[in-house]
């Protein structure tokens, strides 16, 4: 990014980081992209990440030390469309379906 380091207070991602790790080379490239979250972060500075991902799937790519945040999870109930013509739709989803996790990494102080 062409952004000075420590310019931002907050980073808000809403399924970016999804999307990158669902392509070629996914690692290395979210590597990049949360690097460069880091290095624009203020001292004190939040990245948020609204993803569909458990935390067992994004918290090992979320909390490498390198990136200097803590990382806490919130869980917020996905609206829920049925298809009353469909009966398999009247059963209960899985968790994986029924939430949204959201990622609220702050800087660590140094």
């Amino acid at each position: 990014m062409d952004f000075p380091d420590g310019v931002f207070d907050a980073v808000i991602d809403k399924a970016t980081l999804d999307s990158v790790l669902c392509s070629d080379g996914s690692l290395i490239l979210a590597a990049k992209c949360l690097s460069e979250i880091s290095r624009v972060l203020s001292p004190e500075g939040t990245f948020v990440c609204v993803s569909h991902a458990q935390p067992a799937n994004r918290l090992e790519v979320l909390q490498k030390p390198e990136y200097g945040w803590t990382v806490t999870v919130a869980s917020v109930p996905k609206p829920m469309w049925r298809d009353t013509k469909d009966p398999a739709s009247s059963g209960q989803p899985d968790d994986s379906r029924v939430y949204h996790y959201i990622y609220i990494c702050k800087k660590r102080s140094k």
